[in-house]
């Protein structure tokens, strides 16, 4: 930092006495003082603080310019005049030259001599902050509580891929081992219902574990909502709050959810009681130390942290302040501590370095605090699929989205598009439309059934996304056809699912049909249809034909466009999965005719649960 040229001004800091007025004994005042008989007795007094003089013999001193200050008295040059430090910066007299406040501390006055450590498990972005403000999180967006850093995410995703996402950042999936703890994590924005926590009971034996490897048992506090655990379906071994709430509840891992990390936090050598030395084990199990950056830094003979010559200066005391040169792996704005560990991507292998040395273009370091270049390996630029839509591929020293199955890469590099398969099908129309064109075009058509009318009984899930009206006595049945075979991209993914037939089934898929018995009183049969439809037969009552397949894994996402939501009909397991999308089981029941009931279903068709005289189909809603 650069020291500011001083401007000074001759000012009287002692009588002025002229030639005549002076003593006959002559009193040669050296640089740095002044001469002065006010007492009756000649003598030479040093300058005060403020003030110098750089000739002999001189009856006055002279000031700093306003805003200028030496750093004691007997100041002998006006280059002793020198500008405080501003916020953010420190130095050993609080003026000129100064130095940056390290990483981890800040300062908000002017002329400090330190600077001030900021609280338990935050650090500051840079060095030279000025505020306690400036003190947070190492990760941003993270949010400090109790000197641990906790982020929400709203993305849905499994267990595993949101632990990935905490590792990623340098952390775990979150672990409320206290009530205040678990009020701040289900309050903490932004908020998602449900969302997943770090215990698991993996062995399904009942032991419920912390990520850390802490018995829940051990930690006295549990917040399960009432009848929790419990597994759905039996299937669990995972634990997220219930909704929106503080409670916890067991789901399967596989669920999609939100989830909150919380980064990792060595073991403190030190406790919050101020308690140290033998008899006062910190959580690492060993003797306490006290808190080097902190303002207690000295452990004394009773075992106490503090400050004081009693703490810090008699035999057996131990003082915990760093005081020398950074090792390798580390560095400071003075090359002396306090030190920072070189950043990720950094090395460092020497002493007393005040910045760390980057590693080669498209390569980096697993971790904070390397020594040697040797520690620089390729980055894996996937972590977090890196934007791209679906698969992201590291090479090295750099990395590349690829597209699935039919999908093609955008101009950006990273969106994929283009995906519904050639061929001829259909697809149920959502209230938001027919799903994306990606290449294709959809024409749509609808189907008025009149269901029974005595004792109507139609229902539907809540919140249905239909496009369509339903009513207990009848319902719009709306559908998106896709007309031309030569149109979109490659054939479709493997998987358990049904579509409607249009012609010919795609190829993988068998054919079934649906037959619904409506309504039968000619006087009251109001059967009506408009533009393009599934195969079948549309009269006084309705035939529908499917396409359905079975040959993958429903929990197998499948690739296709994901911009806008769809339908899906649900097969023989589950609903499907898709890359990119969340799904929703949703279901229509139909009452249909009483009298005479002909009613049917053969082959492969969609999960219908409506038994003999009625039917009920699952679908599946993605968005």
């Amino acid at each position: 930092m650069s020291v500011a040229r001083p401007r000074v001004t001759s000012v009287r800091w002692a009588p002025i006495r002229t030639k005549k007025d002076r003593p006959s004994v002559s009193v040669g005042c050296p640089v740095g003082t002044y001469y002065t008989d006010a007492s009756g007795e000649a003598t030479c007094d040093v300058c005060p603080v403020g003030s110098y003089q750089d000739e002999e013999g001189q009856t006055e001193c002279i000031r700093c310019e306003p805003g200028f200050f030496t750093a004691g008295n007997n100041s002998k040059n006006a280059t002793d005049c020198r500008s405080q430090c501003q916020p953010g910066t420190f130095s050993e007299t609080g003026l000129e030259t100064c130095m940056f406040c390290p990483k981890g501390t800040y300062q908000n006055q002017k002329g400090a001599t330190e600077c001030i450590p900021c609280e338990e498990g935050t650090t500051t972005v840079d060095v030279g902050t000025v505020d306690r403000e400036g003190c947070g999180c190492p990760v941003s967006d993270y949010v400090p509580f109790d000197g641990v850093c906790y982020k929400s995410f709203v993305e849905k995703t499994t267990r595993d891929e949101a632990k990935k996402t905490c590792t990623a950042d340098g952390g775990i999936l979150a672990m409320p081992k206290d009530s205040a703890t678990n009020t701040f994590l289900a309050n903490l924005a932004p908020l998602e219902a449900g969302r997943w926590l770090g215990l698991t009971d993996n062995n399904n034996d009942g032991q419920w574990q912390f990520e850390d490897g802490q018995i829940l048992a051990s930690s006295d506090y549990s917040n399960w909502l009432r009848g929790e655990p419990a597994p759905d379906n039996g299937q669990g071994g995972c634990v997220g709050f219930w909704g929106s709430g503080s409670s916890w509840d067991e789901k399967d891992c596989s669920y999609d959810r939100g989830f909150i990390c919380q980064l990792n936090e060595a073991p403190k050598k030190w406790r919050k009681d101020w308690r140290c030395g033998w008899g006062h084990p910190a959580a690492d199990g060993n003797p306490a130390e006290c808190y080097p950056a902190g303002v207690n830094p000295c452990c004394s003979f009773a075992n106490w942290c503090g400050n004081t010559a009693a703490h810090c200066d008699c035999r057996t005391c131990v003082d915990y302040k760093i005081t020398g040169p950074c090792v390798p792996g580390s560095f400071s704005q003075t090359g002396t501590d306090p030190c920072d560990l070189c950043p990720v991507g950094t090395f460092q292998p020497g002493h007393g370095q005040t910045e760390c040395l980057s590693c080669p273009l498209g390569t980096g370091t697993d971790a904070r605090g390397s020594e040697t270049s040797s520690d620089c390996v390729d980055i894996n630029e996937c972590t977090g699929n890196h934007g791209c839509d679906h698969v992201c591929r590291n090479t090295q020293g750099s990395y590349r989205c690829e597209c699935n199955g039919a999908f093609t890469l955008d101009t950006d590099g990273r969106s994929c598009s283009g995906g519904w398969p050639r061929g001829t099908y259909g697809l149920p129309r959502t209230n938001t439309g027919c799903p994306e064109s990606a290449g294709v075009t959809w024409h749509t058509g609808s189907r008025f059934q009149d269901t029974e009318d005595d004792d109507a009984n139609n229902y539907w899930t809540s919140g249905l996304h239909f496009d369509g009206d339903f009513w207990r006595d009848n319902m719009i049945q709306k559908f998106c056809m896709k007309t031309s075979y030569w149109t979109g991209h490659g054939t479709w993914p493997r998987g358990s699912y049904c579509i409607f037939k249009k012609n010919e089934c795609p190829s993988g898929f068998q054919t079934g049909e649906i037959y619904w018995d409506d309504e039968d009183n000619p006087f009251n049969q109001r059967n009506s249809r408009s533009g393009s439809l599934p195969d079948g037969k549309y009269d006084r009552n309705t035939l529908i034909w499917y396409c359905c397949r079975n040959d993958g894994s429903a929990n197998t996402r499948i690739p296709l466009p994901s911009r806008k939501p769809f339908y899906l009909f649900r097969f023989r397991q589950g609903c499907q999965k898709v890359l990119g999308m969340n799904v929703r089981e949703e279901y229509f029941r139909w009452d249909d005719e009483d009298t005479i009931n002909e009613s049917d279903r053969h082959g492969a068709h969609p999960h219908d649960t409506g038994g003999s005289r009625n039917h009920k189909l699952h679908y599946c809603y993605y968005s």
